[in-house]
């Protein structure tokens, strides 16, 4: 992809390149350039960082990480995000055999970070490119609810 496209056309090959290669690499400069940042916007979503908790499951297998977790609901037709209820975090094997079958609770994301407006443009722009997949899908499996995805952070 030519990385100094931006705009309509980056999200289209982008969810080329997911439909297909079913993969795709955003670079950052062209995941800055689709969002509505400016330095300032970028130091405070920078900062929730700082907010994060220590992963005692990772600590259990000698790692030191920190996260949180939360889940948004997406209307791609509209931009909506709506947060959901806190649940445990949950991978299937094929994704990581390491914590099969084990829900892992995680602190919620802040209330500051869950409204950022840097945080909201990224899941919304991942929405866009995660279409791709849905179609792919689609395609493959038949119709479903349209227009809502979960996305999780």
């Amino acid at each position: 992809m030519d990385e100094t496209v931006v705009g309509k056309t980056t999200v289209a090959a982008s969810r080329a390149s997911l439909a297909t290669a079913r993969v795709h690499l955003l670079r950052s400069a062209v995941t800055r350039s689709q969002l509505p940042a400016d330095g300032a916007g970028w130091a405070r979503f920078a900062a929730h960082w700082e907010e994060l908790s220590p992963d005692r499951y990772a600590a259990e297998q000698g790692t030191c990480r920190l996260r949180r977790y939360g889940q948004f609901l997406s209307t791609p037709a509209t931009g909506e995000l709506t947060p959901l209820p806190h649940v445990p975090f949950a991978q299937p094997a094929r994704t990581n055999p390491l914590y099969e079958g084990v829900d892992r609770h995680f602190e919620p994301l802040t209330e500051d970070f869950a409204a950022d407006p840097v945080l909201r443009a990224v899941l919304r722009l991942l929405g866009r490119l995660a279409g791709a997949l849905d179609a792919h899908h689609l395609e493959r499996q038949g119709p479903s609810v349209p227009g809502r995805r979960r996305s999780r952070r």
